[in-house]
């Protein structure tokens, strides 16, 4: 249906809400990847102050792959969140990052 259209009680619609690319908050970090011998699957996850866990960056590092590279995180709201980064499924290491 189009904006501001009305419609039935108790219809059913779709609504699709989007993530403009530009109002996004963001945010760097370094990781630190161990050596490895083949692909290191890498994960980081946030946490507001609720304590919600999203994911927030999936990628594999392939063996030869810098060990400290460096990462942009991305969220819809600014502030402090908590990252914890996850290598091959395991929890590594946390830290605090700031969005702006």
């Amino acid at each position: 249906i189009a904006a501001n259209s009305q419609v039935i009680q108790g219809t059913t619609i779709s609504l699709t809400v989007y993530r403009v690319p530009g109002m996004m908050k963001k945010a760097k970090i370094t990781l630190d990847l161990p050596v490895a011998e083949g692909l290191t699957n890498v994960r980081v996850t946030i946490a507001d102050e609720t304590g919600v866990e999203t994911v927030a960056y999936e990628s594999a590092f392939p063996a030869n792959a810098s060990r400290h590279p460096e990462i942009e995180l991305t969220t819809d709201n600014a502030g402090s969140y908590t990252y914890r980064v996850y290598i091959n499924g395991e929890f590594k290491y946390s830290g605090t990052v700031t969005f702006e």
